[in-house]
């Protein structure tokens, strides 16, 4: 009896298991895109320890596992990071529908997610870890590993693209019509804004992918210096993805933000700043040239896109006063909010530093150092995982009925915290001071600095591990939410379900 009862549990476990991989319930597919974000932030994380370490005596080995970490942290986690985890979970709430428009759009975006997860691992570990700018590598490079890069980015922003596009098609057809836009809660809009940006970005990617593969396997001529082509195209449509699409995670962060303040302070961030969230969306098109001032391009393209750089500052000096204004007044100090606050805080140092990126006198010095990396990390791992994890500790006790280790938690922010500091400030002071990104690790004038920006990535690495160890603690023997008061924090901002069922005026 006892065997039969085993047998049986083993048949109930093995059928759960497999149920994840065909599950087409945006709850399920959020924790999955989840599971598949934390494995490759731990990756990247490792990547960026180790290499340090193993840099005075195999630099190049050192500055690849760098350039391993950009492609595997800005491609699988950043990107990815919000619309596809807190965006599964609570859109549906929030526009008043019952799930998402296209659940095997969902799944499909899933699966590429996953896809795209293998090839980066493959091609990495084969020896592509190229600098995105640089076209006469790519095109040189005879290996398969190229190859397999290209095929990694291509499943990776077209997975992007379908959660794009069921994000758009639900706000826009599942919102009930009794529900205008400008009562949409601000998480809500700040999805729809990284989406837009997404979608409309993803051919520019695609573009520049086809013509790698044309160049690699016909000798198309576009790219190739040797042909008569010009290798300069390739960074120019590269940049133009990258940069709305990682503005686009740091919009979609941002609306996460504004969501976790107004459930933690009597004050709700007010839903007429959706609109603001679409204007950054369209914004951040015209800022990318920033990161191609060294090109042979001219002034008056410069002067262009360190105007549309400025003007994407505008919207969010207007966030951060209604951020504030929210802080004042009374507030609970629980982990989702701890983390929002040292979002804010990030985000008072990333802004005025993108700021002197953008300026075409500052723009090609700053660039080329470690500053251009500090900014990057600020916003990445300050702006958009702080955010992540704001979210996800927010909605976790709703999610999975269970209460997470507060005490706990907490100590986990302070490492975090303490670790974002000491690794990447002094990437800022570097890069003032003239260190090159080639050079990170490896100056000796400057060593003391490295060794605490390293001392740092590591406590980084542990913090992460865990902070996600114990939502995952939690979930299996965490204790159960047992009333609506211990979640925490409710949102004095109503959801369209809200609304739709009149429990607020």
């Amino acid at each position: 009896m006892a065997s039969s009862s085993n047998v049986r549990s083993l048949r109930d476990r093995t059928r759960d298991a497999l149920s994840w991989l065909a599950c087409t319930d945006h709850r399920q597919l959020g924790l999955a895109h989840l599971t598949l974000i934390v494995a490759a932030m731990f990756v990247a994380s490792m990547d960026a320890a180790f290499s340090p370490l193993i840099a005075g005596s195999r630099p190049d080995t050192a500055v690849d596992l760098l350039r391993v970490h950009g492609v595997v942290m800005v491609l699988l986690c950043v990107v990815p990071a919000v619309p596809s985890t807190l965006g599964n979970f609570l859109l549906p709430s929030l526009v008043g529908a019952k799930a998402m428009a296209f659940p095997w759009v969902g799944r499909a975006a899933l699966a590429l997610h996953f896809a795209g997860f293998a090839l980066v691992l493959a091609a990495t570990q084969s020896g592509a870890t190229t600098h995105a700018g640089n076209a006469t590598m790519v095109l040189g490079h005879a290996g398969v590993s190229v190859s397999w890069l290209v095929a990694a980015m291509t499943v990776l922003v077209l997975s992007s693209a379908l959660d794009a596009v069921n994000v758009l098609v639900t706000m826009h057809t599942r919102r009930p019509l009794s529900v205008p836009w400008r009562a949409l809660p601000t998480l809500s809009w700040a999805l729809y804004g990284a989406s837009l940006t997404s979608l409309l970005t993803a051919p520019v990617l695609c573009v520049g992918v086809l013509l790698v593969v044309g160049e690699r396997t016909i000798g198309l001529g576009v790219l190739d210096p040797q042909l008569g082509g010009n290798p300069s195209l390739l960074p120019y449509l590269l940049w133009l993805y990258l940069h709305p699409a990682l503005a686009g995670a740091f919009i979609a962060a941002m609306g996460v933000v504004s969501h976790v303040l107004a459930a933690h302070s009597s004050r709700p961030v007010h839903g007429s700043m959706g609109p603001v969230f679409v204007l950054l969306a369209i914004a951040s098109a015209f800022g990318w040239g920033q990161h191609v001032y060294a090109a042979a391009i001219s002034g008056l393209v410069v002067v262009e896109m360190s105007f549309g750089a400025l003007l994407f500052q505008v919207p969010l000096v207007f966030l951060m006063t209604r951020w504030l204004a929210a802080l004042r007044a009374p507030i609970a100090l629980r982990t989702p909010m701890l983390y929002a606050l040292a979002f804010i805080a990030h985000f008072a140092v990333a802004a005025p530093t993108g700021l002197m990126l953008a300026l075409p006198n500052l723009g090609p010095y700053l660039g080329a150092s470690t500053f251009a990396i500090g900014h990057l990390h600020y916003l990445a791992a300050g702006g958009v995982v702080f955010a992540l994890l704001a979210g996800l500790h927010h909605v976790w006790p709703t999610l999975t009925g269970r209460l997470y280790d507060e005490r706990h938690s907490k100590v986990a922010f302070i490492a975090l915290l303490a670790g974002t500091e000491l690794a990447f400030f002094p990437m800022l002071i570097l890069g003032s001071r003239g260190v090159p990104r080639s050079a990170l690790g490896a100056s000796r004038a400057m060593e003391g600095w490295q060794i605490v920006s390293s001392l740092g990535v590591v406590l980084t690495v542990v913090a992460l591990l865990a902070a996600f160890g114990i939502l995952l603690a939690a979930m299996v023997r965490g204790e159960r939410v047992t009333h609506r008061s211990a979640v925490s924090g409710n949102s004095p901002e109503p959801s369209a379900s809200e609304l739709v069922a009149g429990l607020r005026p």
